[in-house]
C-alpha cells in the first residue's frame, strides 16, 4: 500500500507551487517557522512529496501552457531578435522592445519551472568527520 501524504504535506505542496520557496511554503502549511528551513529541505526529498509536487507541477502545465520548452523558446526566441539575427515580430511604430523587461519576465517563468538554480544545492551530509577523513586517507594508502 502506499503511503498517502498529511494534510500538512498537501498543504505545503500547495504552498510551494506559489513561489517555489521551501521555508515559505512550510510557513505558509503551518510548520514552526523555527523549524521550517529544515522541514522544507527533509520535504523536497520525501519520495512521496516530490511525485505530488510533480503532479501538481504537471497540472500547472497542462492548465497555464507555460512548460520548460516554451520558456527556453521565448527565451532564445528574444535573444536572436536583440542580436539582430531576427527582425521584430510587429510594427516597430507601435511597439518599442523592451528586452530587459522581456528578459526579466521570462526569468521569472523559468524560475518557476526550476530552469535556473539561485542557490547551491547541498548533500544530506556536507560534511565528513575527522574520523571519516583519517579512514578514507588510511584507505588511500593500501
Amino acid at each position: 500500500m502506499k503511503p498517502k501524504l498529511t494534510d500538512k504535506q498537501k498543504r505545503f505542496c500547495h504552498e510551494y507551487m506559489v513561489d517555489m520557496n521551501g521555508t515559505q511554503a512550510a510557513i505558509r502549511a503551518g510548520y514552526s517557522k523555527k523549524t521550517a528551513d529544515v522541514i522544507a529541505s527533509e520535504n523536497l526529498v520525501k519520495p512521496k512529496i516530490t511525485e505530488y509536487l510533480g503532479t501538481l507541477k504537471g497540472k500547472q502545465e497542462q492548465r497555464t501552457e507555460i512548460t520548460a520548452d516554451s520558456i527556453l523558446k521565448r527565451i532564445n526566441e528574444l535573444a536572436e531578435i536583440c542580436l539582430g539575427h531576427k527582425p521584430l515580430p510587429f510594427d516597430k511604430k507601435k511597439f518599442i522592445l523592451d528586452a530587459s523587461g522581456a528578459n526579466k519576465a521570462l526569468e521569472n517563468l523559468g524560475k518557476t519551472k526550476a530552469l535556473f538554480i539561485d542557490k547551491i544545492q547541498t548533500m544530506e551530509k556536507p560534511f565528513y568527520t575527522d574520523e571519516e577523513i583519517k579512514q578514507m586517507m588510511e584507505d588511500e594508502k593500501e
